[in-house]
Formats: C-alpha cells, structure tokens, sequence
C-alpha cells in the first residue's frame, strides 16, 4: 500500500480508500496510571498504592479530525467506522492501538455550495501500543534459549506448546506446572485462557501456576518435561 497523504488505518483498511483526509492526529501522549490515593491525617501530600506489582493503565480518548470529498459515500464511511478493532494513526506509522468507536460521530458540510464535510473520528483506546505489523512468531527447540523483549513494559505472550507428559515451563515470572495436557497447550497469556492445540478444547484446569510475562530486554525461557518445541507469539508492547 503506498501512503501519499495523511491518514489511518483502522482494522487494516486506510482512510483514504474512502475519500478521508486526516487534518489533525490525536496527540501521542502516555496514559494516566490507576493508583489509589490516600491522604493520612498529620502528613503531607497522600500515600499513593498502586493497584498490582504491574502498572495498570486507563483507557485514552484519541481523536482524529477528517474531511471528506464531496464524491466520498458516508453511508460507507458509517459502516466502516463503528464497532472494535486495531487502529493506527499516520504520525505513529508502527504502532497499532486496540480500540472501539462507542460515540456519535457527526458529518458537518465546510464549505458553502460544496460537498466538502469534516468529522472527528473517537477512538477509544486500550492504554497500551503494540508493534505494527506484528513480530513473527518465535520458535525455541531447547530449553534455555534466550528471547528480546523490544518493548517498554511487559508482554504477555501467547505460547503455544508441543509436548506431553508433565512439563514445568519457566521464565522470568516464575514456573507453571502442566500436567495432562495430550500433545501440547497453547497458554494465552494475555487473554488468561488456556487451551488444546485446535482451540476446541479449554485446559484451564491443566495449568498451575500465574499468568507468565516477559520484561523489556533479554529473557530466558527453560523447561523441564518431554517438550519438542515451543512457538512464542511475542505480543510486544509500548506505552
């Protein structure tokens, strides 16, 4: 796809497909940590207590502002723009947001005896950016191999796991025990679903242990059990 004006990308398809020209970007900015605030009687400022050892993020309004040609079908452009997805805005060309189109979007004519129309489009936004277009999958065939977490906070990958028998997996987040799992599990960490290989089949009850994740940098992943290979889907993140 060749870009020549400003635009975004919303599940995969560009604005400018639909006669959409992006005027203004929301801004690029970091979202608002969820932290309690307590003020204690005799001491200054508060005491502020985070919610998990994690940092937890709130959701962001990003807005886009548009105008569309006068030719432009807005029919079209209504039902294009609506439900849940993965946006990404031209000033950040690399970063995707999960997100959902929940307000009113209005079409307002700018030009007196011309089609010519602006709108803003609302995306409300998951606090954290993902890699666009997403890491490749990443194969280790021995335990003890070592992966790089390019982001900046924690990602929680998806594991998909060949092997049988009882197998403990570990990472930088400690150990899960697996136990009855056939011929391997996929360990959605992100999702907090486990299941057999096909998906038709949950394995919750097979897997002890919390959530694994994988800090920015370099982690090591190790195991121990009858495993031939296990498929990483990084899930890389940014805030």
């Amino acid at each position: 796809m060749i870009i020549t004006h400003p635009y975004f990308l919303w599940n995969g398809v560009s604005s400018e497909n639909y006669g959409i020209m992006v005027s203004e970007y929301p801004v690029i900015s970091r979202p608002k940590e969820r932290v309690s605030q307590i003020t204690i009687p005799g001491r200054s400022g508060v005491l502020m207590l985070p919610e998990s050892d994690l940092p937890v993020y709130e959701p962001v309004l990003r807005t886009v502002q548009c105008w569309v040609r006068p030719d432009a079908d807005i029919d079209a452009i209504c039902a294009w723009l609506q439900g849940s997805g993965s946006v990404v805005f031209g000033n950040e060309p690399n970063r995707s947001y999960d997100a959902r189109i929940i307000n009113q979007i209005d079409f307002s004519k700018i030009l007196r005896g011309r089609g010519f129309r602006s709108f803003a489009v609302p995306f409300q936004c998951q606090p954290y950016k993902r890699l666009y277009p997403p890491a490749e999958d990443i194969t280790l065939t021995a335990s003890g191999m070592m992966i790089h977490n390019p982001g900046t906070v924690p990602a929680f990958p998806k594991f998909t796991l060949y092997g049988s028998g009882t197998i403990t997996l570990i990472t930088y987040s400690g150990a899960v025990v697996l136990s009855g799992i056939g011929n391997g599990i996929v360990l959605d960490w992100e999702a907090q679903e486990c299941t057999s290989l096909d998906g038709g089949q949950l394995l919750n009850d097979k897997v002890d242990g919390d959530p694994q994740y994988l800090p920015p940098g370099d982690s090591v992943i190790s195991w121990t059990g009858t495993v031939t290979r296990l498929v990483v889907t990084p899930n890389w993140r940014y805030i």
